[in-house]
């Protein structure tokens, strides 16, 4: 008589396969790098409703990117989603200051050097805003939004380490919102690539 293997050796070969196809797709393949990170800047608000001009406000933000394709050793396409939370100065002179928290995606094209990368950025994203509670002295302008919109830059990568670089970045940010907040933001941060 054939016996019938236990349910537990049937699975072990399906669990080892399984195990293996994790472990590969954990690895990043050997064309594409990682990074993640985090910095802050400051932040002046352009837009036509802007109460002051001047760089008054301040922003950070935090990172993930992959690089998704390589031409040679000098150029590099690079994807990123962000998180960003800023503050911006109320739409109307005496408004209270906005708070800003933004989802974006965005492109980079880098023209990688010995030791450091300049490149340029464009990306869209989502933007809530909401303001800040009056003080008594201060009249409400801003509504609270969740809108679309839209960024452009430039950034340089400087390479500390293997694994560690700095950049700089200037971006164009243009949330649809109703009164017409566009910022530059100029940020300084880290990257940890893996």
């Amino acid at each position: 008589m054939m016996s019938l293997p236990e349910p537990a050796a049937l699975f072990r070969p399906v669990r080892t396969a399984a195990l293996a196809l994790l472990l590969l797709a954990a690895l990043p393949a050997a064309a594409q790098s990682f990074a993640a990170g985090a910095g802050g800047g400051a932040v002046a608000d352009l837009g036509a409703s802007a109460a002051r001009s001047g760089f008054h406000n301040f922003g950070g933000y935090g990172f993930f990117e992959v690089s998704i394709e390589s031409y040679g050793a000098r150029n590099e396409v690079l994807l990123q989603a962000r998180g960003e939370f800023l503050t911006l100065p109320g739409g109307a002179a005496g408004a209270p200051d906005v708070n800003v928290s933004s989802g974006l995606g965005i492109v980079t094209y880098r023209f990688r050097e010995d030791w450091w990368d300049a490149g340029l950025l464009a990306g869209v994203g989502v933007f809530g805003i909401s303001p800040k509670s009056p003080s008594a002295s201060q009249a409400a302008a801003d509504p609270s939004e969740t809108v679309f919109g839209w960024c452009a830059g430039a950034q340089t990568v400087f390479r500390i380490s293997r694994r560690v670089d700095f950049r700089l970045e200037a971006s164009w940010q243009v949330p649809s919102t109703r009164l017409q907040h566009k910022f530059f933001f100029v940020t300084g941060g880290f990257g940890y690539r893996f």
